[in-house]
């Protein structure tokens, strides 16, 4: 029985299989290293994640720290004694703010453009948190044309803005017709007005 040998004299043998591994193993490389990648990637995010969690769970304690302490506030301030104390302290800025008030500034004011046949029945400022003062006036005429021209004296001075009427009313006083009005005026004074004292 004769044994052959197949023999490849070639200088490169296989060269059909050559190029295909250099591609796989170029690919094999490439997932290799995207697969380092991702993983770092992914241990990165989930430190990161942890991180969050640590800060979400100081931030959820803080939260109910701060709103236990709101709470304790509240019913510090929802106490009779504290409701008094909060009354009796707006009532002397109330006070304080009337204090620096001049009434002779604003009678003064009143009495340049009050027409003779005008007079008035209440006067009632008030001022609120940004000094502003609101004035109420009930005023009496004897006709619409009087109470008119009292009011168109207002609005002409410096003194007074944004006059409104709220209530007009008509009626009989000693056999004589005569007409009643309600309206607020906001009333800004002069700088040395408001510092003077009544």
């Amino acid at each position: 029985m004769t044994d052959r040998f197949q023999l490849n004299l070639a200088s490169r043998p296989f060269p059909r299989y050559r190029t295909p591994n250099v591609v796989l193993s170029g690919v094999l490389v490439a997932l290799l290293v995207f697969s380092v990648w991702e993983g770092a990637g992914f241990l990165r995010y989930t430190e990161m994640a942890e991180g969050l969690r640590v800060i979400e769970q100081e931030a959820r304690v803080e939260w109910e720290h701060l709103g236990d302490r709101v709470e304790t506030v509240e019913e510090r301030l929802n106490r009779p004694e504290s409701v008094a104390l909060l009354d009796e302290i707006e009532f002397l800025e109330q006070v304080i703010d009337r204090k620096g008030f001049s009434w002779i500034g604003l009678l003064a004011e009143i009495e340049n453009v009050i027409p003779p046949s005008v007079y008035l029945m209440s006067l009632a400022p008030q001022i609120d948190a940004s000094q502003n003062v609101l004035v109420a006036m009930e005023a009496r005429g004897k006709s619409i044309d009087d109470l008119s021209a009292f009011i168109a004296g207002l609005e002409e001075t410096a003194a007074f803005r944004d006059v409104k009427v709220s209530i007009e009313e008509r009626g009989v006083v000693a056999g004589r017709p005569e007409i009643r009005v309600l309206m607020d005026v906001l009333y800004m004074p002069a700088t040395n007005d408001r510092a003077s004292a009544p």
